[in-house]
């Protein structure tokens, strides 16, 4: 009789530290939540407030391919905001990021292809 109290109280206290001492979300740990809470905003198409947490991501982080693709992504907020800043944060993506798979996106449409700017690109000049 003994020995099965003590079992079930080892058992009690086996179980209650599993939930004390249990994973957390990963949400917690997901040092890419602003990015990809931006991209939600995005596709919502939430243009505005998409572009200040991209912004906030390229600026707060150190250079890295989440980094690259905030700021493509910032670019293209502008264009779809009718920013007069969208082509040179357009080509000033392309110039810091030579590497990014973004690069030929951003020099094959410019922004007067896209849904924004009417005057002259000055990105062809990459063609």
């Amino acid at each position: 009789m003994q020995v099965k109290s003590n079992f079930s109280a080892l058992l009690a206290m086996l179980f209650l530290s599993l939930s004390i001492f249990g994973q957390e979300p990963a949400v917690f740990y997901e040092e890419d939540l602003p990015f990809k809470t931006a991209h939600e905003l995005y596709d919502k198409e939430k243009y505005a407030a998409a572009m200040k947490l991209f912004d906030e991501v390229a600026v707060r982080q150190p250079k890295t391919e989440i980094t690259a693709q905030a700021e493509y992504m910032a670019a293209q907020c502008a264009i779809h905001l009718f920013h007069r800043d969208a082509e040179v944060r357009l080509l000033n993506f392309v110039d810091d990021n030579p590497h990014s798979p973004h690069v030929k996106t951003a020099i094959s449409n410019p922004p007067t292809t896209g849904p924004a700017l009417r005057v002259q690109p000055r990105t062809t000049h990459y063609w």
